[in-house]
């Protein structure tokens, strides 16, 4: 019940490597490699001075491996999009320091991706939109997110106007009315959420110890 990039991709891989749940895997554990590397980057071009901090960003998302229940590596779209999302994120930082025109139109191609592999992206892509507004302001880069925003809506707004049209309707049922009927795991958040925390519990601690220190 989401958008078709993941599917998509899995296909035209699959005519070369033939279709199976390692090359949905694969697709997932290199979507991981590109969060922790991103991750990494976004520290060093903050933080250069520190590669401990660098390092801990990297580990971050790996290290949440319990506490998010076990799903990074699996033949699901949510690490693809993850990683198209922080690669938007990171091309926007420059934009709107930059007030780059091109970098914002890049940005909003990767988060628009993003949408298009999970249709929940949208609110991280609304989120980065409220989050780039102080910036915009600081450094006069308004070209750079009306670039940004106007990219997101021909991508994805005008995408969907599009594929409903393409698909004779199906496209809205199938990533909204369909995504409806899907169940929220109260199980998941009331009785196993406090375990995950308890499995988190040392990793935050050192977490906080080391920001701390370079606060």
């Amino acid at each position: 019940l989401y958008t078709p990039l993941y599917p998509w991709l899995l296909a035209q891989l699959g005519r070369v490597f033939g279709i199976d749940f390692w090359l949905g895997r694969t697709i997932s554990i290199v979507s991981v490699a590109v969060i922790c590397v991103l991750s990494a980057r976004a520290v060093i071009r903050e933080r250069w001075e520190h590669l401990e901090l660098a390092l801990f960003a990297a580990a971050a998302p790996l290290a949440a491996f319990v506490f998010t229940s076990r799903w990074l590596d699996l033949a699901r779209a949510d690490s693809l999009m993850l990683a198209l999302y922080l690669g938007g994120l990171m091309a926007l930082l420059v934009a709107l320091r930059h007030d780059s025109i091109v970098r914002a139109v890049l940005a909003g191609a990767l988060v628009s991706l993003a949408f298009w592999t999970k249709q929940t992206a949208v609110v991280l892509i609304l989120a980065s939109g409220l989050a780039a507004l102080p910036m915009t302001v600081h450094a006069r880069a308004w070209r750079s997110l009306a670039a940004y925003v106007g990219s997101v809506a021909m991508l994805c707004l005008g995408g969907l106007m599009l594929g409903q049209r393409l698909t004779q309707g199906w496209l809205w049922f199938y990533v909204y009315q369909a995504h409806q009927g899907h169940e929220l795991n109260w199980e998941r958040l009331t009785r196993k959420a406090w375990w995950m925390h308890v499995h988190a519990a040392p990793f935050v601690a050192l977490a906080l110890a080391l920001l701390l220190a370079h606060a």
